[in-house]
Formats: structure tokens, sequence, C-alpha cells
């Protein structure tokens, strides 16, 4: 599913454009919200993208919960096991505690790696609602200007080639949108 954000001046050649599909990638803009915004298209219909910042707060902790939850589940297996072989003898003991410090290390490096990973999907976002910014700025810009507001989403888009062999793609149908950022 492809939608853009197409900004278009009729008198001019400046053309920008925001792909919205790259959000719904990254998980910050749902599909069904964006097919339920272009169908109500009643009053006070939103499409929200939410704000980078508190993204990386949820994921952040919801990571850390999940791999926690993994750690303690594998941890207690090995208690379980342990508990089942009671008695241990010292040797027995010291591979247990050796292997309890393996899990605890491995959890630990899959936390950073996962984290890392967070950060760079986080970096993308704040990227792209960078470029959204830098769109509003211009529609604003453009508006003061001419007094036109001229943002519209496109979709679906359609795709071919004509009998000459001249590639062509472009929406089926535009949507007028306004572009609002909530502090």
């Amino acid at each position: 599913m492809d939608a853009i954000v197409v900004l278009y001046f009729a008198k001019s050649i400046k053309k920008r454009s925001f792909d919205l599909f790259r959000l719904l990638r990254e998980d910050c803009l749902k599909e069904e919200a964006l097919v339920d915004f272009l169908l109500k298209r009643s009053k006070g219909a939103n499409l929200i993208m939410e704000d980078p910042f508190k993204l990386r707060v949820k994921r952040l902790k919801a990571l850390e919960s999940q791999i926690l939850d993994d750690k303690e589940e594998e941890v207690q297996v090995l208690r379980d096991t342990v508990d089942e072989m009671y008695p241990l003898s010292e040797e027995e003991m010291q591979v247990m505690i050796k292997r309890e410090g393996e899990i605890d290390e491995k959890y630990a490096l899959l936390i950073e790696d996962e984290k890392k990973s967070v950060e760079r999907q986080i970096e993308k976002i704040i990227g792209y609602s960078n470029q959204i910014n830098y769109l509003k700025r211009e529609i604003d810009a453009v508006e003061k200007e001419t007094g036109k507001y001229e943002l519209f989403i496109g979709y679906p888009f359609v795709e071919g080639r004509f009998n000459d062999g001249t590639f062509v793609r472009g929406p089926l149908a535009l949507f007028p949108i306004e572009l609002v950022k909530k502090e």
C-alpha cells in the first residue's frame, strides 16, 4: 500500500512529498487508521503520528519487560532443575551458579543489542518527523503568500506504461487534508 502526502503548487514547479508508507513500516502509523481516515473524511478525523521521543520510551520499556520475562522464565527452569536434583554436590552447585551467570550475561547483551536496534528505528522516525515538520513550514509559508492550503493525500497509486513505453505513476485520487502539529 502506497500513500503519499503531496504538496502541489499549480503555478509553480515546486513539489514536495512525504511517503506515509515509511511510517507504516516503522509502526508509527496504523494502516487501519489511515484507511479509516480516508474513508470517513469527517470533520475532526485525525491521523496521528506518535511523538518519536514518547515512542522511544514506550518501545524500550516493552522491550526490556519482554526480555526480563524471558530471562526470568529461563532462570526458573534452571532453578526447577536444581530442585529436582537436590541435594547437589559442590561441583554441581558451581556449574549451576555459572550457568545462571551465563544466562544473566546473555540477556544483558540481548537487551543492549535490542536497545541499539530500537535507537536506530527511532532515529529514522525522528528524521521522518523532521521531514514532515519541514513540509508543514513550507505549506504554512505558501498559505501566507497565496491564501491557498494545498496539501493532499494521494491514494491509491496506479502505475504502468503507455503504449509508447512511457512509465507513469500517480495517485488515483487526491484527498485534501490539513497538517496539524500537536504540542
